[in-house]
């Protein structure tokens, strides 16, 4: 079934750029792993655990304790 399945991934990334997305975010580590080795589609893509570490240094974000 890999047809399909390069069918289906091909219309997913035509989706999200369609959207104007430029970096998806994943929390299943499987299909982070799947679009990072099958998509070559351009996007910026992140586990959630590096777009959290992002934010981080980017100074959006902190993990420090707020009342």
């Amino acid at each position: 079934m890999r047809e399909k399945a390069r069918a289906l991934m091909e219309h997913n990334v035509d989706r999200v750029k369609q959207m104007g997305a430029e970096t998806v975010v994943f929390s299943c580590p499987s299909c982070y792993h799947t679009w990072m080795e099958e998509s070559n589609s351009g996007l910026e893509m992140l586990h959630t655990t590096e777009f959290i570490k992002k934010l981080i240094d980017e100074g959006e974000s902190s993990l420090e304790n707020r009342p």
